[in-house]
């Protein structure tokens, strides 16, 4: 089944895929790295990716409870221009999302399909692309684990170096 639509986040099926085992982690992470992007607050930095037309999803502690206009954000695919977030599309303390509108992204920027659990297996592949300490769309490997519900909140159980920087990013 199709993911539930978020209340205020248009529907969006993108054509970019990270699951096709077909294709080698260079050959996705050159599929994806266009659409990963640093995002900037006056107190941290962390990373976000586009999930829809002007759309950028991220963890909610990555922005803490800065305002949309205190954020920016950078693609290093692009260099270092910055946009500005315009607005807070989405959030959800309890699952540690939000979704961010930033109205002059790139038209030529392609979303990251979201991969529902359900249809991850245990020892697939896991590509991360984040920019831990400053360093911008870096990549590590790993694999998927398990997945785990604790008191009605699924969490999914990964193995693969992440870092401060790296929350948001996609895996």
């Amino acid at each position: 089944d199709p993911p539930e639509a978020t209340p205020g986040v248009p529907a969006v099926e993108p054509p970019v895929t990270p699951s096709d085992p077909l294709k080698s982690v260079e050959e996705i992470v050159a599929e994806l790295d266009p659409s990963v992007c640093c995002l900037l607050t006056p107190t941290s930095t962390g990373s976000g990716f586009v999930v829809g037309p002007s759309l950028i999803a991220t963890n909610k502690h990555v922005i803490g409870e800065t305002d949309a206009g205190e954020m920016a954000i950078e693609f290093p695919t692009r260099g270092e221009e910055q946009y500005q977030v315009e607005s807070i599309a989405y959030s959800n303390d309890q699952i540690d999302l939000v979704v961010l509108r930033v109205s002059s992204l790139p038209s030529d920027i392609t979303p990251i399909r979201i991969q529902p659990s359900a249809e991850l297996k245990k020892g697939e592949q896991i590509i991360v692309i984040g920019s831990p300490g400053g360093l911008r769309n870096a990549v590590t490997v790993g694999h998927f684990g398990s997945v785990q519900e604790l008191d009605g909140q699924k969490y999914l159980q990964l193995s693969v170096a992440v870092n401060p920087g790296n929350s948001g990013g996609p895996a």
